[in-house]
């Protein structure tokens, strides 16, 4: 230990031990991480620490940032982990997150991405997880965009409260991944005239 031995290792630079912390928490290296805690070396890290460990599904590095905390005071850094573990789909991390006792925050981006990215298993756990809900119209507008006809009906089926309008939708289907047939099928199915007026076309609508 650099404690015992102050001579054996010349100290990392703070950018540089920020990447290595980082990166071990990014990865799943918890032993990596014991040797850097107790080197006598101040840990250096960044939010990114937590959200990379969350996207990535690391629930040992996790509960690890967790018991150092509460063991050595080891200062917290969580950023937009519910974000991360929403956009990738991880479940279990979103769970962890919930049942964890720490502070984290979330905004409406981790609807937004979970449906952009087909997670409905995501949206499945956020409408069951008794956290207040934060979404918009953009949530169908990525899922439409994406071409993600099987979030839509998520959506749908949800009785969740949100809104569209008709200009949005085509405007998310002209740029939609793949040509947005898929979407565009679905939204037809669902009764939208695209040939609408233009009084039609602005007007909000609920979704279910």
């Amino acid at each position: 230990m650099r404690v015992e031995h102050p001579d054996l290792l010349p100290i990392p630079s703070r950018t540089s031990l920020i990447e290595i912390v980082d990166g071990a928490s990014r990865n799943g290296q918890v032993a990596s991480l014991d040797w850097w805690l107790y080197s006598g070396i101040p840990l250096e890290y960044t939010e990114a620490a937590l959200e990379t460990a969350s996207a990535r599904n690391q629930l040992d590095v996790l509960q690890w940032w967790k018991d150092r905390a509460e063991e050595r005071q080891v200062q917290l850094k969580i950023g937009r982990v519910m974000d991360m573990a929403s956009t990738s789909g991880n479940v279990e991390v979103l769970e962890w997150w919930l049942r964890s006792q720490l502070d984290f925050k979330y905004d409406r981006q981790a609807m937004h991405h979970a449906s952009c990215h087909g997670k409905v298993d995501v949206l499945q756990w956020w409408q069951s997880s008794n956290l207040q809900l934060i979404f918009d119209a953009d949530c169908l507008i990525g899922a439409t965009k994406h071409n993600r006809p099987e979030v839509l009906e998520w959506w749908d089926k949800s009785s969740l409260p949100i809104q569209y309008r008709m200009c949005d939708i085509e405007e998310a289907l002209e740029d939609a991944i793949g040509g947005g047939e898929a979407a565009r099928a679905w939204w037809t199915k669902k009764g939208v005239d695209f040939n609408a007026n233009d009084t039609e076309w602005m007007k909000s609508r609920d979704l279910n």
